[in-house]
């Protein structure tokens, strides 16, 4: 597991326990678009699974990895720490902060 996974070991290792051999989780996801960004939207079957919710939400990020080969393609992702900025948080008096 690299530095990047936002799961810990012992939380990787529990989540290998709970899925049995050969087991598959297989969702649906949605796009939707606001006009300026698309947005995916997560069953909240996968997102609980993923450990992503309402709190954690500008801490975390998709990371999606194509991997091109002679006959197909590979398409997988992880789910790592943000590193961009986060989200500029505008306070009624005072400093701005990142959130």
């Amino acid at each position: 597991m690299t530095k990047e996974a936002v799961l810990s070991l012992e939380d990787s290792n529990f989540i290998k326990k709970s899925l049995e051999e050969g087991e598959t989780i297989e969702r649906i996801v949605n796009f939707s678009w606001d006009g300026s960004n698309l947005l995916l939207r997560i069953p909240k079957e996968i997102s609980q699974f993923l450990n992503l919710n309402k709190d954690n939400r500008f801490e975390k990020s998709l990371k999606f990895i194509i991997k091109g080969l002679p006959e197909k393609s590979i398409n997988t992702f992880e789910v790592i720490e943000r590193t961009t900025p986060k989200k500029l948080i505008k306070k009624k008096h005072g400093k701005n902060k990142h959130k």
